[in-house]
């Protein structure tokens, strides 16, 4: 649970209880963590302190009070440092072969928020999962992203009319029906009239999707070609091809 920063205060201040019980005088901790380093060189203390960092300051204390030298040096990781790749290898055996600290594990808050983040999104995407909505929009969603696929785009308009065109909540013929706007589901060539035929096959739009072939081709895209296989794969480019077709054909979303 902790993360690499903590982990390293937690070994050193292991290390400094030992020098703190032994006969010599002179010490040298070396670590391949920097960041540990450097929160111990720049120790401001604070209510949202490291625990781990006061007691390593307390230790130093009892250290000097018994005229004991402590040094914490920060040297290069994967270097070619012997001594530090065997550290390396026993630390990786102690996941799983290692002696647990108990009390002594204090996690500062700030490795928690981590935990909690991915806990979430897995209880998210269980409950996701398990809904018996939103099965069309899971065709292409099937996992829950990160961040929103719409998060470096500025214009509104595209990003309104892509939400349409991914949830399939636009003014087609066959939604138009199950809303109750229309009597029938068929287009005016008497052909069911769902997504994939509006955007990909309606001779009302020939023109329009003539260019839209061509265009997805030219960015890899293989025939035949579908919908949903195109919008699952979030490629913001063939989302523009997409917004550029139903923006150039005037249709209704």
């Amino acid at each position: 649970m902790a993360s690499v920063s903590t982990s390293e205060l937690i070994a050193i201040k292991k290390a400094m209880e030992y020098a703190l019980q032994h006969q010599k005088s002179n010490f040298i901790i070396f670590t391949d963590c920097k960041s540990s380093v450097d929160k111990l060189r720049n120790v401001n203390i604070s209510v949202s302190v490291d625990n781990n960092i006061v007691k390593i300051m307390n230790i130093y204390s009892q250290l000097h009070l018994q005229n004991k030298i402590m040094e914490i040096t920060w040297i290069r990781g994967h270097s070619g440092i012997v001594n530090n790749g065997i550290v390396n290898q026993m630390a990786k055996s102690a996941v799983t072969s290692g002696i647990d600290i108990g009390k002594d594990k204090i996690i500062p808050p700030s490795n928690l928020i981590r935990i909690f983040k991915i806990r979430l999104k897995e209880d998210w995407q269980q409950k996701y999962d398990n809904s018996p909505t939103g099965n069309r929009y899971k065709q292409i969603q099937p996992h829950i992203p990160t961040k929103p696929w719409f998060q470096s785009i500025n214009n509104r308009y595209f990003i309104k009319n892509m939400c349409r065109v991914r949830t399939k909540h636009a003014l087609y013929p066959q939604h138009k029906h199950k809303m109750g706007l229309s009597q029938s589901p068929e287009c005016v060539f008497v052909e069911i009239g769902d997504f994939q035929y509006v955007i990909l096959e309606c001779p009302q739009y020939l023109l329009y999707i003539d260019s839209l072939y061509n265009e997805l081709l030219s960015k890899g895209i293989s025939l035949p070609i579908h919908l949903d296989s195109m919008l699952c794969k979030t490629r913001l480019d063939v989302y523009l091809s997409i917004y550029n077709f139903v923006k150039n054909s005037r249709m209704s979303l």
